[in-house]
């Protein structure tokens, strides 16, 4: 009988950051520990760097895959795949996560080569699967997944499985990739699952799908720590990114939490984290103290639109006041605030983008120009799809490669705004509008980082940050009575005209000045950083590779 050569595939779309290198990786060592030998593949967006690890064990071996694909890397993936199997280099190709689990229908009927979807608890579905084999033949008929059978070639739906291991069981998880990125940040994670109902979110939706409605598997805080310490003494690592939905839910975890940062004080390492918070409930204030006493430094903050009309639609009720009131309690300890927010979804009206402009102006984060330039998405299955498919703004036929972005806008002023802002920042500005960005994204964290970790270099450079703040106002101030003024342009239908023409090329050069000063001035803040000898404070900053388009 052959022997089986395993790989588990994932595009590399945001460095560490991406959740895809914790899923795979935890997947990867379970399967280790269930004696069963399989190899971490990671793909590059840029190439085919490493599409030679798949290939390797042909021949001798039945060559099996299991990937996880996204909605932003399908159109990379599905067609290598497809390709290698058609020449026979690899013998089996199952996919996994959300975005494949939340399309199986679809991804089975269209892509003939598929052989299968782990839907159901990724980590035991996948060794019950491989153990199934018998040569280059499976049983199609494992709990958790939809099959494709070897003979028949029909496909059959085999989820939910009732078992599913928690997180305290499973081992930390393989860290290849990681190993081999010089950046100091690591993915973690402490607990899976979410309470919110969020109607856009694909959480919720994953939970009902494998039969764990609103299930939270917290991980215990000494096996969390004790991760931490290993990736810290062994990697290097010190910046750690939880990829929990939600770090703190409500009183109820205080406990937990606490716990979490007496075992960090005991183990005194040098580390800082980010975890992710809901607006309402608030983290209590002796939580959050010891939380910035252990490292907390930046915090991730769905605060999402705040339109009355948006919020109905999302389920999301957010008070305007909440955010500020937060930030004034998290700027006491130095915690950066990063905002998630979705200006454009299908039901905004040209009154709904004006009020959140002001809005990201007022709590000052309107150079937040990603969260301009990216409408929301469409997840299959959710309340929103089905809202949508309702209200007649998008195809119920549309399948997985067109149904992220396939609704059409409700205003149709709407979706003349959307494009004329995209065009002006995406195609005019191009690369100047994620750097833009990255300054200011960059500078905002260092300047709390140099806060919490070294008042000295904090002192020295107080008077730069200040002057940094100012510049940024100012972009924003420009930012925001240009985009007033689009609205007005597009929906009077003069953009093409001498005085459309005029306020656009002016805009752009008055935004040029601005962004040289903001690269200036950063550019110069991390000169002074790494001649005080605190380069790694700079070396804990994330540099992505995607850009907004």
């Amino acid at each position: 009988m052959k022997r089986m050569s395993i790989k588990l595939i994932f595009y590399r779309t945001l460095f560490s950051q991406s959740a895809a290198s914790l899923t795979m990786g935890s997947l990867a060592a379970f399967l280790n520990q269930k004696g069963i030998d399989c190899e971490l593949v990671l793909l590059e967006r840029e190439g085919l760097h490493n599409a030679e690890k798949i290939l390797e064990g042909g021949g001798d071996k039945v060559n099996i895959v299991i990937a996880k694909p996204n909605f932003k890397d399908y159109s990379l993936m599905f067609p290598v795949l497809a390709e290698m199997k058609k020449q026979m280099n690899i013998d089996r190709v199952f996919f996994c996560g959300p975005y494949a689990s939340l399309n199986c229908d679809t991804l089975m009927a269209d892509l003939k080569w598929l052989d299968g979807i782990i839907v159901s608890n990724i980590e035991e579905t996948s060794a019950d699967l491989v153990k199934s084999f018998r040569g280059n033949i499976f049983d199609a008929k494992c709990p958790g997944g939809v099959w494709r059978n070897c003979r028949t070639k029909k496909t059959s739906r085999y989820f939910p499985r009732t078992n599913n291991v928690r997180l305290d069981n499973l081992p930390f998880p393989n860290r290849d990739i990681e190993k081999e990125e010089a950046g100091s940040y690591v993915n973690i994670e402490a607990s899976r699952g979410c309470y919110g109902q969020c109607n856009f979110c694909h959480i919720p939706l994953m939970s009902r799908l494998v039969g764990t409605k609103n299930l939270i598997d917290n991980r215990q805080p000494k096996l969390v720590v004790a991760e931490m310490q290993e990736l810290y003494e062994k990697l290097g690592k010190t910046l750690f990114i939880f990829n929990d939905s939600c770090f703190w839910r409500n009183e109820k975890d205080n406990e937990r939490i606490l716990e979490f940062c007496s075992e960090l004080k005991k183990r005194k390492m040098p580390i800082k984290f980010y975890i992710y918070l809901k607006c309402y409930p608030s983290l209590p204030d002796n939580v959050l103290k010891e939380l910035a006493a252990v490292g907390l430094i930046r915090v991730f903050l769905g605060i999402e639109n705040v339109s009355s009309n948006s919020q109905k639609v999302f389920n999301k009720k957010i008070d305007m006041s909440s955010y500020e009131t937060i930030k004034e309690r998290f700027d006491c300890y130095n915690v950066n605030i990063h905002i998630g927010y979705m200006v454009f979804e299908p039901y905004s009206a040209p009154d709904d983008i004006i009020k959140n402009l002001a809005y990201l102006r007022k709590v000052d984060k309107l150079w937040r120009l990603g969260v301009i330039l990216e409408q929301v998405r469409v997840v299959p299955g959710t309340a929103f799809h089905k809202q949508l498919i309702q209200d007649g703004l998008i195809d119920s036929n549309l399948k997985y490669d067109k149904l992220t972005y396939g609704y059409k806008f409700q205003s149709p002023e709407t979706e003349l705004i959307f494009k004329m802002i995209r065009k002006i920042f995406l195609v005019d500005l191009g690369v100047k509008s994620y750097e833009y960005e990255y300054y200011c994204t960059t500078t905002g964290l260092l300047r709390d980082l140099c806060g919490q970790s070294d008042k000295k270099i904090y002192a020295r450079l107080e008077g730069d940050f200040a002057e940094f703040q100012k510049m940024k106002e100012d972009s924003m101030d420009c930012i925001y009575r240009f985009l007033r003024k689009l609205v007005r342009l597009v929906r009077e239908d003069v953009c093409e005209t001498t005085e459309g023409k005029a306020t656009i090329k002016k805009f752009l050069d008055e935004f040029d000045g601005h962004y040289l000063a903001l690269k200036i001035k950063h550019a110069y803040i991390f000169c002074v950083l790494k001649e005080a000898g605190r380069k790694d404070l700079t070396d804990s900053i994330y540099r992505g590779l995607d850009r907004l388009s």
